[in-house]
């Protein structure tokens, strides 16, 4: 049936400042504050079975500072960035299967486990970091090109997990202990360095070597809360494996591209060919999770062992295109 109207009021708005120091020396300035409303996802409860909605929806509010220096000349270019992110009240959908131990026995219908729907809550988090670039004329057509990006990013709320099960009216709420935890998936420590040889005419070829560090597994939220750690001595080497928080290993590509254009019979046409991981690296993990299954019984840990996403070894593509 029809479901309760929504609606909802935002606003966003920035500001910005440029000042040009001199002719080569500029600073810039950036503050920009969004209200976002919530989107289809963020507000229905399980619109799969029905059209309630859920009870506590709000607005996310968004807060972005930045402040930057740049240099630039014929034979030098530099940039120099700091920047600070707050996100708040944000809400987050997500979809798994509910291990049975996770409730009690006396919620019948969430105790038998099962697919969920469920929503975090209440979710402050914080992105902080320093940029830095530079990129310098060798002559002969050749120039250096290095980048590096370091940032904190992590959680900075406990956020509600609210459980709604997928094919009944069953609820449960979980308060997450996810404060001062990374944000998983992006690494916080980036870095490059590369080449770059301009063709003649129409062309150039870039060498780049890429360093990343600082990244981190998606925790399983059930495992950060009251039950996921019952029984358990808070100073055991066993609380500390169960609440921890998995780095991944630092990585390193070296990436080839190639670029040329040509004017033939009229028509413009480019070839490009990229080569990445020219080493051929197998073992380079760009990302992963914790299951959300755990063994709330014997605190098992590696019962439910995580997941990786690897990074492909060698592989190549050539681009061919025409302009009519």
């Amino acid at each position: 049936g029809k479901s309760e109207n929504v609606s909802s009021n935002n606003f966003e708005f920035k500001l910005g400042a440029n000042y040009k120091i001199n002719g080569r020396n500029y600073l810039q300035a950036v503050a920009s504050y969004h209200n976002l409303s919530p989107n289809f996802s963020q507000i229905f409860a399980n619109p799969d079975q029905s059209n309630t909605l859920l009870d506590s929806w709000q607005n996310s509010k968004i807060n972005n500072t930045s402040i930057n220096y740049y240099y630039r000349s014929p034979e030098l270019k530099i940039g120099l960035g700091a920047y600070f992110i707050q996100l708040r009240d944000l809400t987050i959908n997500k979809k798994f299967f509910l291990d049975s131990e996770a409730e009690s026995a006396s919620n019948k219908e969430l105790a038998d486990g099962g697919l969920i729907n469920a929503f975090y809550t209440n979710w402050d988090q914080q992105n902080m970091g320093i940029e830095g670039s530079v990129e310098l004329a060798l002559g002969r057509g050749l120039s250096f090109t290095g980048v590096v990006s370091a940032g904190d990013y992590k959680n900075i709320s406990r956020p509600i997990l609210k459980v709604f099960d997928k094919f009944s009216t069953a609820t449960a709420a979980h308060t997450i202990y996810l404060k001062e935890y990374y944000i998983p998936n992006t690494p916080q420590f980036v870095s490059s360095a590369g080449l770059k040889y301009e063709l003649r005419r129409n062309g150039f070829l870039t060498l780049t070597l890429s360093y990343i560090d600082e990244n981190y597994v998606e925790p399983n939220s059930l495992r950060r809360t009251a039950v996921g750690v019952k029984g358990v001595d808070r100073n055991s080497e066993l609380y500390s494996k169960i609440i921890s928080q998995e780095k991944l290993p630092s990585a390193i590509s070296l990436d080839f591209f190639a670029f040329k254009s040509f004017y033939l019979y009229k028509k413009y046409t480019a070839i490009s060919l990229g080569v990445n991981n020219i080493l051929n690296s197998k073992n380079l993990i760009s990302g992963g999770f914790e299951q959300t299954r755990f063994d709330f019984t014997d605190k098992n840990v590696d019962r439910f062992p995580n997941k990786y996403f690897y990074l492909q070894g060698i592989n190549y593509y050539l681009n061919f295109s025409i302009s009519f």
